[in-house]
């Protein structure tokens, strides 16, 4: 792969970060899809207009049919859908990304040209999780990021995060 090179070169002590964090956010569970979901406030949340920041990682990496967010308050027990249809990969990254983060350019290549099975790669899964933990434009074009801005204030939520394959949730 040609692109291999550049990232062993720039990356690799990123990937290196990357592989101690994968490995607690990442169970490696062969029976089971496990996806860890990790939240945060949105910058422009306020206490009157809360949003979240969510982004979804699993072993698969990246979702072919995409997924389906779920939200419920703490002390309730029914999970609500919030998004109006599958959370899935983009076909292009925004040309005002690009411009603003050249290095995106590399891993949108990286991902369009690359098989699943190239993707698992150490060196390559690793350098891309880091990027998609650095950029939320890059997290959404690989399908593992949702912006909820439905919140209620002063609620606390969990979140949960299901799989579409075969036309079915997981």
């Amino acid at each position: 792969m040609r692109f291999k090179k550049y990232i062993e070169n720039r990356f690799y002590i990123a990937g290196l970060i990357a592989f101690w964090f994968v490995l607690l956010i990442v169970p490696n569970r062969s029976n089971a899809q496990e996806t860890r979901v990790l939240v945060e406030n949105a910058k422009h949340s306020t206490a009157e207009n809360p949003a979240v920041l969510i982004k979804f990682y699993s072993k698969d990496l990246l979702y072919d049919e995409g997924v389906n967010i779920y939200r419920k308050q703490e002390s309730t027990l029914s999970w609500i859908k919030i998004n109006r249809s599958p959370v899935i990969k983009k076909d292009n990254l925004p040309a005002a990304l690009l411009i603003s983060d050249p290095d995106l350019e590399v891993f949108e290549e990286i991902i369009k040209s690359s098989s699943t099975q190239e993707l698992q790669q150490d060196i390559i899964v690793f350098n891309v999780l880091i990027k998609s933990f650095q950029s939320n434009g890059f997290a959404d074009y690989m399908g593992i990021y949702f912006e909820d801005s439905t919140l209620l204030p002063g609620t606390s939520y969990e979140y949960k995060v299901n799989k579409i394959q075969n036309g079915r949730e997981l």
